[in-house]
């Protein structure tokens, strides 16, 4: 099993933006679930998109995401709450890779910014 924690964060953006849950534990190669909530604080529309890093920064090649809201921006209204998904899991490959024998868990970081066109 592996540990995968979660963390959020924003920049140019008047969200609120946390995950929902702070870590799961999964088998590799498991589909997992994660949920993220996003509330726009300002008094109009904001449209944001979402990036992400894996830390260890290697372990980003085993990482998958299977749906995720990062592929699209997102729009919220004034006030408005949204929870956000990301279906991933990590690749039974990362098993025969010697460098990561010891690794227990890793950190998804999502950071939100506001879109522009």
């Amino acid at each position: 099993p592996i540990k995968v924690r979660f963390d959020a964060m924003v920049t140019n953006i008047d969200w609120a933006f946390q995950p929902v849950q702070r870590q799961i534990k999964l088998q590799v190669g498991e589909n997992a679930v994660a949920f993220y909530r996003a509330t726009n604080q300002s008094k109009q529309p904001l449209t944001g998109t979402a990036s992400f890093n894996v830390t260890p920064l290697k372990v980003g090649a085993y990482f998958s995401k299977v749906e995720c809201f990062c592929f699209t921006e997102q729009t919220l209204k004034s006030g408005e709450s949204q929870i956000f998904t990301m279906v991933f899991y990590v690749d039974p490959a990362l098993d025969s890779d010697w460098y990561f024998n010891n690794l227990e868990d890793l950190v998804f970081t999502y950071e939100f910014s506001e879109y522009k066109s």
